[in-house]
């Protein structure tokens, strides 16, 4: 899948032009260069993070994991494809 289709299908549509100019810059900088953080996107991030713990915590376990039947895995893979 192409980056612009992933932020197209992923990305809310108001962080959209933040990420087209933090890519602007990169584009610009060195392969190493740094950039300040942008608090909206640290938020969103922060958000789906949380979402992503949330339905691991949800289907596994801790003392279980070794035994994570494939069912399991199925119910977590669908939590994340739409």
């Amino acid at each position: 899948m192409l980056f612009s289709a992933l932020l197209d299908e992923e990305l809310p549509i108001e962080l959209r032009p933040i990420v087209d100019e933090l890519l602007k810059m990169k584009q610009q900088m060195p392969e190493m260069g740094l950039a300040a953080k942008v608090k909206e996107l640290d938020d969103f991030i922060n958000r789906e993070l949380q979402k992503v713990k949330q339905a691991a915590d949800e289907v596994i376990i801790p003392s279980q994991m070794a035994f994570l039947p494939v069912k399991g895995l199925q119910q977590l893979i669908k939590k994340f494809i739409r």
